[in-house]
């Protein structure tokens, strides 16, 4: 199972799985939504169904953690 781990950058959220920055959380309350860092090779089909989790959550770290997961990118 992936090290799923959070690091403030107020205002932002850095999400990192295993030590290594996938994005980071940004927006406020339910606006907050992950901005994916570039040059990654991620699967389409598993960002949207992150993003779905994501939304459905209370969109804090421990649900990006969930989606995260769920989605199958940890």
């Amino acid at each position: 199972m992936a090290d799923v781990t959070f690091e403030d950058d107020a205002p932002d959220t850095i999400v990192r799985v295993d030590g290594v920055i996938i994005g980071r959380l940004t927006g406020q309350d339910a606006n907050r939504q992950m901005q994916w860092r570039a040059g990654h090779d991620y699967d389409q089909e598993k960002v949207e169904a992150f993003d779905h989790a994501y939304a459905a959550g209370d969109r804090s770290p421990e649900a990006a953690r969930q989606a995260l997961k769920k989605a199958g990118l940890a």
